[in-house]
């Protein structure tokens, strides 16, 4: 199983291992489930507003992008990673992550499963009380 997780917000100051760049709870939250869901490290992926789909131990610098701006990575360049990264045929694809990230994920994967938007949860603190549930 594949999952792509979204990136966050809160960042460490310098470059880091992506997984390790993000600080956020919600980041945290989602990690968690896709370390119990994958059943390898290699099959996590971060969605990067800015870098696009990046593997957790790909080292970033610290960025201010958020995946609405204007300088935000596209649809396209999510695809082309995807095809790169040999995603494209994957049958079993989960997506975490805030609507506005999803929404370009399903662009590209369409058949995946986003259960936060799929069960429609909403709200940050009852979409992380379900993840923690879920990482048990």
């Amino acid at each position: 199983m594949i999952v792509i997780i979204s990136c966050g917000a809160s960042k460490r100051s310098v470059r880091a291992p992506a997984w390790k760049l993000y600080t956020g709870t919600y980041f945290k939250a989602m990690f968690s489930c896709a370390r119990k869901w994958a059943s390898r490290r290699e099959d996590i992926y971060i969605l990067s507003a800015k870098y696009g789909l990046v593997q957790m131990d790909r080292v970033l610098p610290p960025y201010d992008t958020r995946i609405a701006s204007p300088d935000a990575v596209t649809i396209q360049e999510v695809r082309d990673q995807a095809e790169q990264f040999g995603l494209m045929d994957s049958q079993d694809i989960i997506l975490l992550g805030g609507k506005d990230y999803v929404s370009v994920l399903k662009a590209v994967f369409p058949s995946a499963k986003a259960p936060l938007q799929d069960m429609k949860i909403g709200g940050m603190g009852k979409q992380m009380q379900v993840m923690k549930r879920w990482a048990r």
